[in-house]
C-alpha cells in the first residue's frame, strides 16, 4: 500500500486533483500527469490481485479522506451558509469521483467484476453518504424546511437552493448510482433506471418534511377558510398544489403520493363540510350559475383523482348539495299544477333542466360519471310515478302529430335524443311504453302522424337504447304497414279478375295482439249493400291469400270515407267517418225528418255515437267556425244554444249548405271528459296496469325458479334477483313478496321453510 501511495506517477495526478477540488486551482500538465498515472494504475492492476486490492482500498481512502475534510469544514459553518456549502461540497465530490473513476477505470473492468465488490462509483457514493451527508443532514434539513416554508408563503428568492438540496436528497437514495455528463454538468442517476427506493427512515428527512408539510397545510387551511370565499380558497389551494408538485419533482418519487394525500387531507377533506356550506359555497355557485367557480372547486376536490377514498368522500359531500339543488329545480317546475298537467310545457322544462345539468357536468366537472348519476337519481326522486311516464308519451305524441311539422332532420333528431334521454332516467319505463304503444297505434290508424319514416327512425333509436323486447309492438305496427302496401297492390290485381263496384276501397290489416285498439272501436253497423260488397270482396281475397285460418274483425268505427255531395253546386268532397256516411245516406233516403233514435236504430249502433257524429256534421269548426246551427251539413229542431241533443230531436240534410273549400273535414273532435270521468278512467287504467305489472313480475320469478331446479333458493336472494332482472320498472319488495304468495297459491312454486322456495310446476 505504501508503495502505491508514494508512487510519483500516481501522486503527480492525485495531489493536484485534490487541490483543484478543494480550492479550485487548476492542476498543471493535467493531460500528461493523467496519462502517466493511468498507465501506472493499469500496470499495477496487471501484476496481481493484491495490487488491485491495494489500488481499490487507496481509491476508497482518497474519497473517505476528502469527505471527512469536507465535513470538518462544514461543521464549523454558520446556519446561514450551510445550504450553499452543502451544494458546493456535493458538486466538488462529483468532480473528484468523475476524474478518479477515469483514472481507476481498469479496476471496474477487471478487479470489481471478478471479485463481486462494489463498483467504484457506488463505493464512493456510499462513502460520501456515510462521512458527509448523514452527519450533516439534521442541520441541513432544518434550514431547508425554513426555506421551504418561506417559499410556500410566496417568497421564492431561494428556490434555486431548495431545488439543488432536494435534488441531492433524492440522489442520496439511489442504490446503484452512475455519474453521467449532461450539458457540461455531472449528474447522479440510477444505473438501472429504477426509481430511488432505498430510504433509511432513521436518517433521511422525509418524515420531518411530511410533518412540516402537514403543519403548514393545516395552518394555511385554518387561516384561509375563514377569510376567503369558496372560490378564492379553491384558487389558493390549486396554486399551492402546483407549487408543491414542482418541489416534489426534486424528491424521491415514492413519497409523492403520501405528500399529496397529506396536503389534500389538511386543505380539503378535513374542512370540506365547512367549505361547501359557506355562504359562497356550492349552493351559491349553483344558484348563480358561476361556472368558472364551480370548475375550480371541482378541480380542487378531484385533485387526487377518482381512485382516492378521500376524493370519494369529498365528492359525496358535494353530491349531497348537488342533488338537493337539482331536486329543488325540479320541484320548481312541477309546483304549478296547470303546467304539470300539460305535457307540452312540463316535458320541455324537464328536458331543459336535464340538458342544463349535463352541460354543467361536462363543462365544470369534466364529465364525471358520479355527478351524471346524481342528476338521474335526483330527477328520479320526483319523477318516480307513472304519471311522468305518461306525460312523456303524451309529449312524444304531440311531437309526432304537430310540433315537428316542417322541422329539419337535425332538429327532429335532437328532439328524439332528448325524449330518449329523459326516458332513460324514468323509474317506470313500462308505463311509457304501454301509453306510447296506444298513441302510436292511434296515430297510424287515423293517419294523423306527420311522417311514418320519422316514426320508424324514432323506434329504431329507441330499440338501440332499450332493447328489442321493449319496442316489439311498435316494430310490429310498422311491419304491418309495410305488409299492407303489398296487400293493397295484390288486392287491386284481385279486383281486376273478380270485378269491382267502382268504389276505391282500401283496408288495413293489423295484428290484434300488436295494435292497441279499444273494445268500443269494434262496433258493428248496418252497412248498405255497396259497402257489404266491398267488405265481402276483401274478405274473400284475404282468405285466399292466407290458406291458414285468419279471422278478420272489422273496426268500422275507425273507418274514414270520402263523400262527394252531388246536390252542392261545386260537388264538394268531405273527409268523414263511416257513421256520418250512414247518417247522411239514411237522411237522403227518407222523405221526412228522422229523429236521432230512428237513426240509431237504422245504423244499428247506440245513440251516444250517433249524437257525437251529428255534432261534427253541424259544428265542425273547419266549415262552421262561429258554431251557427243553420250552417252545418244537417239542420234540425234541437236546442241551438246548449248544443245538447235528445233522442227525439229530428234532423235533415241542409240543402243550403255552402262552403268555399272544395274539400273539407267533418271528423268529430275528441270528447272532452269531466274531471270525474278522467279520475274514473285513471283508476281503471291503474288497476289494469297493476295486473300487467304483476304478470311481468310473476313471469320473471317463475323463469328464475325454473332455472334453479334442484338448488336452494332463499327469499332474500329471489327478491334481489327478480328486482335486478326487471328493468322496465322498479319492482318494490312488497310487490315481489305479494306475487311470490300468488305463485304459491297457483302451485307454481312451493315454500320449503320460512326462508326457502322450490319450483314445482
Amino acid at each position: 500500500m505504501k508503495k502505491i501511495e508514494k508512487s510519483p506517477e500516481l501522486q503527480s495526478y492525485i495531489k493536484p486533483l485534490l487541490e483543484y477540488v478543494k480550492d479550485g486551482s487548476l492542476p498543471k500538465n493535467k493531460v500528461d500527469s493523467f496519462m502517466e498515472s493511468y498507465m501506472y494504475v493499469s500496470k499495477q492492476s496487471d501484476k496481481s490481485d493484491n495490487d488491485c486490492k491495494n489500488l481499490y482500498l487507496y481509491y476508497n481512502k482518497i474519497v473517505e479522506k476528502f469527505c471527512d475534510e469536507c465535513y470538518q469544514k462544514f461543521a464549523l459553518l454558520s446556519n446561514e451558509l450551510i445550504l450553499e456549502e452543502f451544494i458546493n461540497f456535493s458538486e466538488k465530490f462529483k468532480i473528484l469521483v468523475h476524474f478518479l473513476n477515469q483514472l481507476f477505470s481498469y479496476l471496474d473492468l477487471y478487479y470489481v467484476k471478478n471479485t463481486y465488490k462494489s463498483y467504484l462509483t457506488k463505493f464512493a457514493f456510499n462513502t460520501f453518504k456515510k462521512h458527509f451527508i448523514n452527519p450533516s443532514q439534521r442541520k441541513v434539513y432544518e434550514e431547508l424546511n425554513k426555506l421551504i416554508s418561506i417559499d410556500r408563503k410566496g417568497n421564492n428568492e431561494k428556490r434555486r437552493i431548495i431545488k439543488s438540496i432536494l435534488e441531492s436528497i433524492k440522489t442520496s437514495d439511489i442504490t446503484e448510482p452512475q455519474l453521467v455528463k449532461q450539458n457540461l454538468e455531472f449528474f447522479w442517476v440510477s444505473k438501472d433506471g429504477a426509481i430511488p427506493s432505498n430510504i433509511n427512515e432513521d436518517v433521511w428527512f422525509y418524515n420531518y418534511y411530511i410533518i412540516e408539510t402537514i403543519k403548514f397545510a393545516q395552518n394555511k387551511a385554518n387561516d384561509e377558510i375563514h377569510r376567503m370565499s369558496a372560490f378564492e380558497y379553491s384558487v389558493s389551494q390549486l396554486k399551492y398544489f402546483n407549487e408543491e408538485e414542482e418541489r416534489m419533482n426534486y424528491i424521491n418519487p415514492m413519497y409523492h403520493p403520501e405528500i399529496k394525500l397529506k396536503n389534500y387531507t389538511a386543505l380539503v377533506s378535513e374542512i370540506i363540510d365547512e367549505l361547501i356550506k359557506k355562504d359562497s359555497g356550492v349552493e351559491y355557485m349553483l344558484k348563480n350559475k358561476q361556472l368558472n367557480e364551480l370548475s375550480k372547486f371541482y378541480k380542487l376536490i378531484n385533485y387526487l383523482g377518482n381512485a382516492s377514498s378521500e376524493v370519494e368522500f369529498c365528492k359525496s359531500k358535494f353530491s349531497e348539495v348537488f342533488k338537493v339543488y337539482i331536486k329543488g329545480r325540479g320541484n320548481e317546475i312541477i309546483k304549478n299544477e296547470e303546467d304539470k298537467r300539460n305535457p307540452r310545457i312540463l316535458i320541455p322544462k324537464l328536458i331543459s333542466l336535464y340538458k342544463e345539468m349535463n352541460d354543467l357536468i361536462f363543462n365544470c366537472f369534466q364529465g364525471d360519471h358520479h355527478f351524471q348519476e346524481d342528476v338521474a337519481k335526483a330527477l328520479k326522486l320526483f319523477m318516480q310515478k307513472e304519471f311522468y311516464s305518461k306525460q312523456l308519451s303524451n309529449y312524444l305524441d304531440f311531437c309526432m302529430r304537430i310540433k315537428l311539422k316542417g322541422a329539419s332532420d337535425e332538429k327532429v333528431m335532437d328532439e328524439f335524443n332528448d325524449i330518449i334521454s329523459l326516458l332513460k332516467i324514468l323509474n317506470d319505463k313500462l308505463a311509457f311504453f304501454e301509453d306510447a304503444n296506444k298513441k302510436l297505434s292511434d296515430r297510424l290508424i287515423k293517419d294523423n302522424t306527420l311522417s311514418k319514416e320519422r316514426e320508424k327512425i324514432f323506434i329504431s333509436k329507441l330499440t338501440q337504447e332499450t332493447g328489442v323486447t321493449s319496442t316489439a309492438k311498435m316494430t310490429g305496427m310498422m311491419e304491418d304497414l309495410d305488409e299492407n302496401k303489398k296487400i293493397e297492390e295484390q288486392y287491386k290485381t284481385y279486383l281486376i279478375d273478380s270485378g269491382s263496384n267502382g268504389i276505391n276501397f282500401r283496408a288495413k290489416v293489423v295484428h290484434q295482439g300488436t295494435w292497441m285498439i279499444e273494445q268500443k272501436q269494434l262496433k258493428t253497423f248496418t252497412l248498405p249493400k255497396f259497402l257489404e260488397f266491398n267488405v265481402n270482396s276483401f274478405t274473400n281475397f284475404y282468405n285466399k291469400r292466407y290458406k291458414e285460418k285468419r279471422k278478420l274483425i272489422w273496426c268500422y268505427n275507425l273507418s274514414k270515407v270520402e263523400i262527394q255531395y252531388l246536390f252542392l253546386p261545386n260537388k264538394n268532397i268531405s273527409i268523414s267517418t263511416l257513421p256520418q256516411l250512414l247518417i247522411l245516406l239514411n237522411l237522403e233516403k227518407s222523405k221526412e225528418d228522422l229523429s236521432i233514435a230512428q237513426l240509431s236504430q237504422l245504423i244499428g249502433t247506440n245513440i251516444d255515437l250517433v249524437i257525437h257524429n251529428i255534432k261534427a256534421l253541424i259544428y265542425n269548426p273547419t266549415f262552421n267556425p262561429k258554431s251557427e246551427p243553420d250552417k252545418g251539413l244537417i239542420i234540425g229542431d234541437f236546442d241551438t244554444n246548449k248544443k245538447e241533443f235528445k233522442e227525439n230531436d229530428k234532423i235533415k240534410i241542409n240543402l243550403k249548405f255552402n262552403i268555399k273549400s272544395f274539400k273539407f273535414n267533418t271528423m268529430p273532435l275528441p270528447i272532452k271528459k269531466t274531471k270525474e270521468q278522467c279520475e274514473a278512467e285513471e283508476k281503471l287504467e291503474g288497476i289494469i296496469y297493476k295486473k300487467y305489472k304483476d304478470n311481468i313480475i310473476q313471469s320473471n320469478i317463475t323463469r328464475i325458479m325454473k332455472s334453479r331446479i334442484g338448488q336452494e333458493t332463499t327469499h332474500v336472494w329471489l327478491i334481489n334477483e327478480a328486482a335486478k332482472q326487471i328493468d322496465l320498472f322498479k319492482a318494490q319488495p312488497a310487490e315481489l313478496k305479494n306475487n311470490i304468495e300468488i305463485l304459491i297459491e297457483k302451485n307454481i312454486i312451493k315454500r320449503i321453510n320460512s326462508n326457502c322456495y322450490e319450483y314445482i310446476a
